[in-house]
């Protein structure tokens, strides 16, 4: 074998082998995107069938979320202080548990990170700050679970073993866990937790012991819900790239090709075409394709409309595109255009019925002759 032909076929088969390792390691995973939340976080304790405290609170924030399969799978820098406790207090009228007459919690939460929820898996994300029992009247307290002071995280959804003060005859030890969307159970009950497209639902299980001279267990549960809202990626694209005048006539079921213009910011590969709707009434795309709409050195997807089918007025100066990308974050951008064809009145109308009647004309004055 000539030495040109074996290195060519060196080269070929190098190639061949990173395109087998591409597809047996799979696609990339989806990239992180910025999302906004709302949620709420339910903290519960007592002893086995006994409520002590049951309080909600909401809260809203930011994070980075990864999807996988469409649903959220990773959640990075959600944020501290999104949900805060301001001293609920929850009343105790049972008479077994004198000398507490009430429970009450003070707590903000750290910044959370979680991954690989698709498949079972959580994180963690505390929750310091403190109970307080409140004993026989008020003013006199018992500091139940407090924080370490140097944001560890001492608290729930943790994973921390704490002994808080005061260190004199009474001891306190907190045991608390991570976060899972799983199940877990202990004596208060059982809780699972989820996660289906943009809703999270997470949990996690804690222990609280005090000892007066015998060790006196309390359990609970935490329950975080969050239900995540991606931030509009804003997108560049041209109407009819290479015509300026950027002319469409709606009343026409002819395509108009839109470019959604590459940037470092974005790869239109990550474009779910099944999304894109243009104008008002949102026609679905007919057609796409890949190609160099503005000359840069980032490939742009040009997608075509019927322009019918969008639902754009005559007259109007502006159309817009939205959809999503691949891991559901919502595009959306806007070029200027010109209408042209039939704009009002008796328009469209004639164009509709001149033809029939001048067909008709030609049809007498030929039987006539």
């Amino acid at each position: 074998m000539p030495a040109a032909l074996a290195r060519g076929s060196l080269r070929t088969g190098i190639l061949l082998g990173i395109v087998s390792l591409l597809l047996a390691t799979g696609a990339a995973p989806a990239r992180a995107a910025s999302m906004t939340f709302t949620g709420t976080l339910r903290v519960v304790l007592g002893p086995s069938g006994v409520t002590l405290f049951d309080h909600t609170v909401t809260g809203s924030g930011s994070a980075e979320v990864s999807h996988a399969g469409g649903d959220v799978d990773s959640i990075a820098g959600l944020s501290a202080g999104a949900f805060t406790f301001a001293g609920p207090t929850f009343p105790i009228t049972d008479p077994d548990l004198v000398p507490v007459v009430s429970i009450r919690l003070d707590a903000s939460n750290d910044a959370g990170e979680f991954s690989g929820l698709t498949t079972g898996g959580g994180g963690t994300m505390g929750l310091p700050g403190q109970f307080t029992a409140e004993l026989f009247s008020p003013g006199i307290f018992l500091y139940l679970l407090t924080s370490d002071g140097a944001g560890q995280g001492i608290g729930l959804g943790g994973s921390f073993l704490a002994e808080p003060p005061p260190a004199s005859q009474f001891q306190f030890v907190l045991t608390a866990a991570g976060w899972t969307v799983g199940t877990v159970s202990n004596s208060f009950g059982t809780v699972s937790g989820s996660t289906s497209g943009n809703t999270v639902r997470l949990v996690t299980p804690f222990t609280y012991a005090a000892q007066f001279g015998s060790i006196v267990p309390t359990e609970g549960f935490a329950i975080l819900d969050l239900e995540f809202v991606p931030e509009i990626l804003q997108v560049a694209i041209d109407v009819k790239p290479g015509n300026d005048a950027n002319q469409i006539n709606p009343a026409t079921p002819a395509a108009v090709p839109v470019a959604i213009l590459g940037s470092e910011d974005l790869d239109v590969a990550d474009v779910d075409v099944s999304t894109l709707g243009f104008g008002p009434a949102r026609a679905p795309a007919i057609s796409e394709a890949f190609a160099s709409a503005n000359g840069d050195e980032w490939p742009d997807l040009v997608v075509r409309f019927r322009g019918i089918d969008t639902g754009i007025e005559p007259g109007a100066e502006e159309a817009c595109i939205e959809g999503e990308l691949l891991d559901g974050t919502p595009i959306s951008g806007c070029d200027a255009i010109q209408t042209v064809g039939p704009a009002c009145g008796l328009g469209l109308e004639l164009l509709l019925v001149l033809p029939p009647l001048a067909a008709l004309r030609r049809s007498s004055t030929r039987r006539r002759a």
